[in-house]
């Protein structure tokens, strides 16, 4: 008899037929308080990584 230890969960996105392509330009700052670097965020973005970490970095 199988007993189940956890549930994981798996996404899966079907892509439009035209996908729909958004470019965030977003201010990136240091803290003066503490340097720590900080950036905005729009509601619509569904990731945090900027830079060499986004998906899709061109080489």
């Amino acid at each position: 008899m199988l007993q189940t230890t956890k549930v994981v969960t798996q996404t899966q996105v079907e892509l439009p037929q035209k996908p729909v392509v958004r470019r965030f330009d977003i201010q990136v700052g240091r803290c003066g308080a503490c340097g720590k670097r900080v950036h905005g965020r729009h509601e619509l973005q569904t990731s945090d990584a900027v830079g060499a970490a986004r998906a899709g970095h061109p080489r």
